[in-house]
């Protein structure tokens, strides 16, 4: 997702190895043998330096129990002091005394001054690794992994089976427990491409791939567009394709298909949905990123042009995502791998047209896709304006306060509701209502949804309160199998935990500091820390949005869970 507002800048420095005495006499720390004791006063055989191998927390006692003093990252040298029978150490650094769990040290020895952790790029916890020929970016720790990626073909000397690391010149190196070790430099050819030479493909090609990886697409079709903004402006269409299919989630995501807004054009970090931009049609959008980008970003004389027509060029400006350019040029990869004879003796191609139409002002539709019967009521999670019409440039009634009990009368396509309040009939976004009581429930026609309650449409709305707080879901919460299922994002978020969602597998996965669950739509197995967990009801999906078990992700996140029968009511605590 294109990020104007918050753009991030980015140095390449070179990484210089040192041996490790060196290291050490840099930091103060004394380098030689010594005799530590244990907590019980028992003589522990150790010496007194050590490398920290991977991010840790560096904690006030020796348990997770105690609190963190600071994080400690990779290559950090300490001093060795005492190991207790649980296998922690306590170590000092930098003038700071506290305790790291063993397996996150490697004590060295005088005669073995070669352990060296480089200062990974990016600095967030990430490592590649090699299958089937092909180079993956991993997300997380070996032990505790949230994602992955395709980057490109591997390069001979990555080899299936080890952990590598990189900085931030691509320069690879093997992750073992002596040491990080430099096995060569390798760029994913897709990142340096210059993104001003024409991509070898057809519009045939760019379909077969939408529609087989997602047949739903309404990118489906749409290849020919691709190629035709590659001749008026110059834009590689592989990259092109891929750019959409990456930030609009195959076309499928709410802005896509609100706004026909492929690549997240103007979508602020603070607000993307209502930020970004509208187009009337998805060959706008194309059409209009191609120039954009052309213009901006790969022209030398650019706003945003950074060094070179490449996605690395492009990811200093573009994107806060640091893994931006390789996750494009992994999408890239997979419609067509890479071949160095695709763009031998290639040249930019020219801007020959005129700059295409670009968004414009979305229209307000109050066309009521959902009607709801008479005496349905539900309550604001907070302040909210109250508009007019259903869209953020309308007029405004005034502020309603949170906890306000409105009339509702209908919900839009775009997720606005139609609300009473005191005989004035206004429109409220729906992230902003919850709580919605059907007084004449009505029945479900598809008959999907079996006996479940909580849907508009049934009496036993069920609410979910979080630390005294109303939760706010555009789905309502449902009950099935004497289980509440919740809509996925919300809950892992107001949690604490950050969320990916893999659309191809039907896959999310929560990161929560060294906690990682992972459940899949359609599976009553969910893995938390990589160990595999039945569960009674598996998640599912309904009017778009994926919902989970909230008391499995809840109590796999650290919380407490309660439920009030009586007042249909989920009771989360985290304090």
């Amino acid at each position: 997702m294109r990020r104007r507002g918050n753009r991030r800048s980015e140095r390449k420095i070179p990484f210089v190895i040192l041996a490790l005495s060196t290291i050490l006499a840099s930091t103060g720390v004394p380098f030689g043998a010594a005799t530590a004791y244990g907590a019980e006063g028992k003589q522990v055989n150790t010496v007194q330096q050590g490398v920290i191998n991977d991010i840790v927390n560096l904690r006030q006692g020796p348990g997770t129990t105690f609190s963190i003093l600071t994080t400690l990252p990779p290559g950090t040298v300490v001093e060795l002091l005492q190991k207790n029978q649980d296998n922690w150490w306590q170590v000092r650094v930098n003038g700071q005394t506290g305790w790291v769990f063993g397996e996150y040290v490697v004590p060295k020895t005088p005669a073995d001054q070669t352990v060296l952790r480089i200062e990974q790029h990016p600095k967030d916890p990430n490592f590649y690794e090699v299958k089937d020929g092909k180079l993956y970016h991993v997300l997380g720790t070996p032990e505790k992994r949230s994602a992955s990626f395709l980057v490109g073909t591997a390069p001979s000397f990555l080899r299936t089976g080890a952990v590598y690391v990189r900085d931030a010149n691509y320069q690879f190196y093997r992750r073992d427990p002596d040491g990080d070790k430099k096995v060569g430099t390798h760029v994913p050819a897709y990142v340096t491409l210059d993104l001003r030479y024409q991509a070898p493909i057809s519009a045939a090609d760019i379909d077969r791939f939408i529609s087989s990886s997602r047949p739903n697409s309404p990118l489906v079709g749409k290849g020919q567009i691709f190629l035709n903004a590659q001749k008026q402006y110059g834009v590689n269409a592989l990259y092109l394709a891929s750019h959409a299919i990456h930030e609009s989630d195959f076309g499928l995501s709410q802005i896509a298909r609100d706004k026909n807004n492929l690549f997240g054009y103007m979508a602020y970090d603070s607000d993307p949905y209502g930020s970004s931009a509208y187009f009337k049609t998805m060959e706008d959008s194309i059409l209009y990123e191609a120039y954009f980008v052309a213009t901006q970003y790969l022209s030398p004389s650019g706003k945003w042009y950074q060094k070179a027509s490449t996605l690395d060029g492009m990811n200093v400006y573009y994107a806060t995502d640091p893994y931006w350019a390789e996750k494009i040029a992994g999408i890239m990869e997979r419609i067509r791998p890479y071949n160095a004879k695709d763009y031998a003796n290639s040249r930019p191609l020219p801007i020959v047209a005129a700059k295409p139409a670009g968004p414009v002002q979305e229209p307000i539709d109050t066309t009521l896709a959902q009607a709801f019967p008479a005496g349905t009521f539900a309550v604001t999670s907070e302040e909210v304006n109250f508009r007019a019409l259903p869209s953020t440039s309308a007029q405004k009634y005034g502020m309603l306060p949170g906890g306000q009990k409105v009339t509702v009368l209908g919900k839009s396509k775009k997720n606005w509701y139609q609300v009473k309040v005191n005989d004035q009939i206004g429109w409220v976004f729906g992230d902003y209502i919850t709580g919605i009581a059907v007084a004449n429930p009505v029945q479900d026609p598809s008959g999907v949804l079996g006996s479940r309650s909580g849907l508009p449409g049934s009496s036993n709305v069920i609410t979910v309160w979080l630390d005294g707080e109303l939760l706010s879901f555009d789905q309502p919460p449902i009950k099935t199998n004497d289980r509440v299922l919740v809509p996925l994002r919300v809950i892992f978020e107001k949690l604490g935990s950050k969320v990916e969602w893999e659309g191809s597998t039907q896959t999310v996965t929560a990161v929560k500091g060294k906690t990682i669950v992972t459940l899949q739509v359609g599976s009553k197995v969910a893995k938390k820390d990589g160990k595999s967990i039945p569960l009674d009801v598996e998640p599912i999906t309904l009017n778009d949005r994926t919902l989970v078990p909230v008391r499995f992700v809840s109590e796999a996140l650290g919380a407490k869970v309660e439920w009030d029968g009586a007042a249909n009511r989920v009771n989360i605590f985290t304090k």
